[in-house]
This record gives structure tokens, sequence and C-alpha cells, in this order.
């Protein structure tokens, strides 16, 4: 009695919680990966999952930059100024666009006379009616109608931007976003991300021939599936082999249109903006790049007071009103903004690396020489600070959304 006395109570020592954490595993396995494995649906959920793991493009920033810190850090000890960066655009503000910068600031600096720079306005925070008469005063003023684009004047990656074409959407916007926002004009046609740099003269990452100042060009396309008249948009998009890796995004934009059953022939835009996260591909647009396109970057970018290192968001009507140097502006991105062509599916991770690491070492090196000149450079205890302050700010500001 006594040894089974004894053996009982070394397996309930022992044994019983190895075999309750093996059989929590199970579950954990049979939900994420069996029971989805039983449909057409969860099967192409866990292809799209799969694909979201093994491409770096759809990776958080978190696991893609580390070897990048490291690399500013060895950059900046080498140059003796670990934060040369911060005197990079001398006329942005926070540390040139190193976080949390306005957009309305940035805006500001850019020629009001320029017909490339499109109307735009700063909606304050209050009551939703007021707000919305705010909106209609703006295109009033400026003879726009709907569509307008709103954005929080503070944010990143495509997060909160809506482009509302009547004033319900604009009221869902506006009943969304209790921050202050941008509201701009809206403009139709194609959109690329022009990489600026000043008196850089060199070779674009995968280009050969050598130009002055746009150091990189990413051709934003928009996603889309084709109809066949027998799938819904939602069995299209799980069906595609791209469109599965963003289908939750897709989905979240196509709202109820998902269930459509989109005609033979007849293709379905999943997403409307030039953003990556929010479901934009991207692609090296070196094929885009002519004389005249460089010049009109160069011309716009000189009459950007302060401006040295950053990156333009551009639309045109087409591709060919683009080579001839005709965009409009959709923003202007400062210090940690990315030559985004290193999302091109085609570009490996170690390419990514070197690109980033290039950029940040220009950053470095334009930073080093605006403060010879007299550019503020901030300290570490400075920049920490700043880094933790917008930290708090960017928490604070998504509670109150979600409230």
């Amino acid at each position: 009695g006594c040894s089974v006395g004894s053996s009982l109570q070394r397996f309930l020592e022992r044994g019983l919680p190895a075999l309750i954490l093996s059989a929590l595993l199970l579950v954990v396995v049979v939900r994420s990966l069996v029971v989805p494995a039983l449909t057409h649906r969860g099967r192409r959920r866990l292809v799209g999952r799969w694909r979201r793991l093994t491409r770096w493009e759809f990776w958080p920033a978190w696991a893609v930059y580390p070897p990048v810190v490291v690399w500013i850090l060895i950059e900046g000890l080498r140059r003796r100024g670990l934060t040369w960066f911060t005197a990079c655009n001398p006329g942005f503000p926070n540390a040139g666009g190193l976080i949390g910068e306005s957009k309305a600031a940035i805006l500001r600096l850019l020629p009001t006379d320029d017909p490339r720079v499109p109307p735009w306005t700063v909606i304050e925070p209050g009551g939703i009616e007021e707000r919305l008469r705010a909106v209609q005063l703006f295109l009033r003023d400026h003879h726009l109608d709907y569509p307008v684009v709103l954005k929080p004047d503070v944010g990143e990656r495509g997060q909160g931007v809506h482009i509302c074409r009547n004033p319900d959407q604009a009221v869902a916007a506006l009943g969304a976003h209790p921050v202050a926002l941008i509201a701009q004009e809206y403009l139709p046609g194609i959109e690329v991300g022009a990489f600026w740099i000043r008196d850089w003269v060199g070779t674009g990452p995968r280009g050969a021939i050598e130009r002055q100042g746009l150091f990189a060009l990413t051709d934003k396309r928009v996603p889309h599936v084709t109809g066949d008249g027998v799938r819904t948009a939602e069995e299209l998009i799980y069906d595609d082999p791209r469109a599965v890796i963003m289908a939750d995004q897709y989905l979240e934009n196509l709202g109820t249109r998902a269930f459509d059953i989109p005609a033979a022939g007849a293709e379905v835009t999943l997403a409307e903006l030039g953003t990556h996260c929010r479901g934009a591909i991207f692609l090296d647009g070196e094929a885009l790049v002519t004389p005249e396109l460089v010049a009109a970057v160069e011309d716009l970018s000189r009459r950007v007071e302060g401006f040295h290192f950053g990156r333009w968001d551009l639309r045109a009507p087409s591709r060919e009103a683009l080579q001839r140097g005709e965009f409009r502006v959709v923003e202007l991105n400062g210090l940690t903004s990315e030559a985004t062509v290193i999302y091109d599916p085609s570009y490996s991770l170690v390419e990514g690396w070197k690109v980033l690491m290039r950029q940040w070492s220009l950053a470095i090196e334009i930073g080093a020489r605006n403060a010879a000149t007299g550019a503020p450079v901030l300290t570490l205890l400075s920049l920490a600070r700043l880094v933790w302050r917008e930290g708090r700010s960017s928490s604070t500001g998504r509670r109150s959304a979600q409230d």
C-alpha cells in the first residue's frame, strides 16, 4: 500500500503537470492547425499565415531592424557622433522626422504657390458635427467635392487613413479618430514613393545609371482579383497566391462586398492606399525613372527649406505623366521613412538590409555635415526623452480611439 501511495504521489508531483501541459499543447495544435485544415477556407488561411511567416516583406519592424540598429551604432561611433542623424532635416519637427512628427508641420514647409501641392487643412478635435462642417468648408473654399482624404495628423504606415466618398463616410472617419486630422484633396491615379537625398549623386539600389538626388523610386501597385462569375470575392482572395497573404486586410477593406460574386473578367480592387501594410504591392520603380522625373523631384525638394533626406509619396494621372515629371504630392516623410523598394518581393532580406544600412549611413553623413554648419543635434538624453514621450503619446492616442 505504501509503495502504491508513493508511486501515485510521485506521479502527481512530476507526471501530472507534464501530462496537463501536453494536453494543452495538443488542444492548441488541434485548434490552430488540424481544425482549420478540415475546410478549404481554413487551409488557405494556413497557407497565407505560412507565407507571411516565410516572406520577410511581411515581417514586423522588430524582426527586421536589429542588424540595422547595430549598423547605425557602428557608423555613429566611427563618425564620433551617435546622434548626428538628428540634424539630418533641420527644418523638420521631432529630430528631422524621427518619430511622432506632425504631418501638418511638414506640409507647412511646402511651397503654397506650387500646384503640385494639393489643398489641405487641419480638422481639430471636437464635436462630430462641428468637425464635419470644417470638412465641408474646406471642400467649398477650395472648390472641391467628395471624395476627400482624412488622416491623423500624427500617424504612420497608413493607419487611420480614410478616403471618404460622401458625408456619411466622413462622419464615420471623424467618429473613429477623435484626434487632429488632416483633410486633403483626393488625388486619383498611380502612386509612387520617391526617396530623395540632397546633394547625393549615385545609382539607385538596382539602378545602373548615375543620377542626382533620387535615391530610389517605389512603384506602388493596387492589388486586385479577377472575377469568374462563380466564386465570391472572398473565395477569389483565398484562392489567389498573393492576395491570400493579406486576406484579412482585403476582406476588411471590402466589407460586405466580399460576399458578392463578380462577373467574369471584372476586376475587384482590394486596396486603395499606397501603403504596404494596408495591402499595396511595392515594386522597384527603376523602369519609371527618367531625367524629367529626376529633375522635377529635385526642383520640388529644393524648394522645401531644411529638407535634406526623406521620401515623397506622389500621385500622377498615369505612368507616362509621371515620367514627364507631372505629379502631385500625397505626403512628405522625414528621417525614418524608408526607401520602400526593399519590399519588392524579388528583394532578399540581405538586399533589404544593405539598402537600409546605406540610407542610414547617408543620413548620419548629412547630419554631421549640417551640424558643422550650425544645425542642432540632440543629445542621447534628449533623444531618449523624445522617444519616450512620443511612445507614451502614441499609446494614449490608441487608447482614446478604442474608448
